[in-house]
């Protein structure tokens, strides 16, 4: 069989030569990579990037070199097919091969080797990756080399641009202080859609040292940047941010406000609880008071649940329902009677009738049935009253 298949990769018909290395890719057979290395230097294109997806597949270390060697092919299509692979494969061999792609006169193989050498998640990458975040070519490479008017300019400053925010994702992968320095530098970029990815970028690290220029985000003049530093502060926890996430409770923009009173749930602390307890009365924006309801069920303070109790009455279907949802989390009986006569409520009854299971326990043949929670409540009150 080895035969027939090595004169199918002869045939003078690309189709057949490419249904070839898909079959050796399936196979598996061990001749198949060496068989496949052959193919990497098919004069098709198309046998060519089917070789290079069948390797990626393979996974075999023995064609790492062959695959270095494609990173040379004349085609952008295969130097692009070629640099996912090494990416996947994560030999360190292919590191230095692929830190040279970052200068391809493409910007789509440039892409592809960020992603790659981000997954790697070599120290060689680091300083690289760093220049590739500093970009400031003015000359556009390959795919847009003579600019002829303001569509091509622009699309210029997208490109660059793009290859920043692949490589402050990049750098977000490596625990190291340099690409950590270089991510908070990149702060200041002058491209709003670099900073809200370096943003993100910096609320994946682990390290401490990103709170502090992540809280000075908060202040950046674009929302979408400020609305990004919310959510990575919401997600570090650290209780430096409580006070200015606070404070972004009053932003001008209202998704800014509602993210914040998002983030603020995520955090143990008094401050955060008053201010979302404030914020649950916010009569101009009945997303930032249901996030601030969501956030204080999170909390599970019972500081809230007055608060909470007289939001059941909001006709705000979305407020209402989402006190309903913190009530049944905090757990704390002076809900229950409040719940039973929210019932009431179709729009809200779902959400009342599972809290209701939540605080007693109990209600799994009552469900929505406001009839059969009152009568058990007279029932029962004492007992809750007792234990309070």
């Amino acid at each position: 069989m080895a035969e027939l298949l090595i004169d199918a990769l002869q045939d003078e018909e690309p189709r057949v030569r490419v249904k070839t290395v898909e079959v050796l890719g399936k196979i598996r057979d061990p001749r198949s990579v060496e068989l496949l290395t052959i193919t990497l230097k098919d004069e098709e294109l198309e046998v060519r990037v089917k070789t290079v997806e069948v390797l990626g597949e393979i996974k075999d270390p023995s064609a790492v070199e062959p695959l270095i060697a494609a990173l040379q092919d004349e085609e952008p299509d295969v130097r692009v097919k070629v640099a996912g692979v090494l990416g996947s494969i994560k030999d360190p061999r292919a590191v230095d091969p692929l830190i040279v792609c970052l200068k391809d006169e493409y910007w789509s193989v440039r892409k592809s080797a960020i992603d790659a050498l981000s997954r790697i998640k070599d120290p060689r990458a680091v300083e690289p990756l760093i220049a590739t975040l500093k970009y400031e070519e003015t000359e556009a490479p390959g795919e847009l080399t003579k600019p002829r008017g303001p569509l091509e300019l622009r699309t210029l400053k997208e490109r660059k641009s793009e290859l920043r925010i692949k490589a402050a994702y990049a750098l977000s992968n490596f625990k190291d202080p340099r690409a950590i320095e270089a991510l908070i530098a990149a702060l200041k970029d002058d491209s709003i859609s670099v900073r809200i990815d370096v943003v993100k970028a910096l609320g994946r690290i682990d390290d401490l040292l990103v709170v502090e220029p992540l809280i000075a985000a908060l202040r950046d003049e674009s929302w979408p940047v400020r609305k990004a530093a919310v959510i990575a502060l919401g997600r570090i926890e650290d209780p430096r941010a409580v006070e200015p996430l606070i404070a972004r409770l009053r932003d001008k923009n209202s998704d800014v406000q509602e993210r914040a009173a998002e983030a603020l749930g995520n955090f143990n602390d008094p401050r955060a609880v008053d201010a979302l307890i404030a914020a649950l009365q916010n009569k101009s924006n009945a997303s930032v008071a249901a996030s601030a309801a969501a956030g204080l069920g999170r909390i599970k303070d019972p500081r809230a649940v007055e608060s909470l109790i007289a939001a059941l009455k909001n006709k705000k279907g979305s407020i209402a329902r989402y006190s309903a949802d913190a009530l049944g989390e905090i757990k704390d009986p002076r809900a229950i009677e409040p719940l039973i006569d929210a019932l009431k409520n179709a729009w809200i009854r779902k959400d009342v009738s599972e809290a209701l299971m939540k605080i007693t326990g109990s209600g799994a043949f009552f469900g929505a049935d406001r009839k059969k929670w009152k009568k058990w409540w007279k029932q029962n009150k004492m007992k809750y009253i007792k234990n309070k």
